[in-house]
C-alpha cells in the first residue's frame, strides 16, 4: 500500500503515526500559540517500506492509503 496523504479533518493531531513509523516519514512540526497542529507524511526518497503500523494506529482512520498493483 502507498501513503498518500493526511486528511486533516480526520486527524486529531495524537502523533502516534510520528511516534511508530520505522522510517520517521510522518512529522508535526513546532507551531505557535494559537495555531492548530498538523501531521505531514514525507517521503521523497522512497523510504515507505508499506508496513502498515501507521494505517494500523491510527485511532481516527486519517491516513489515506492505496494498495499498490
Amino acid at each position: 500500500m502507498k501513503i498518500i496523504a493526511i486528511d486533516n479533518i480526520l486527524c486529531i493531531k495524537c502523533r502516534d503515526c510520528v511516534e511508530e513509523c520505522p522510517e520517521n516519514l510522518f512529522y508535526s512540526p513546532p507551531t505557535k500559540i494559537g495555531e492548530k497542529r498538523k501531521v505531514f507524511f514525507e517521503d521523497p526518497n522512497n523510504k515507505c517500506t508499506f508496513c502498515g503500523q501507521c494505517i494500523d494506529i491510527c485511532p481516527t482512520k486519517a491516513i489515506q492509503f492505496q494498495i499498490k498493483d
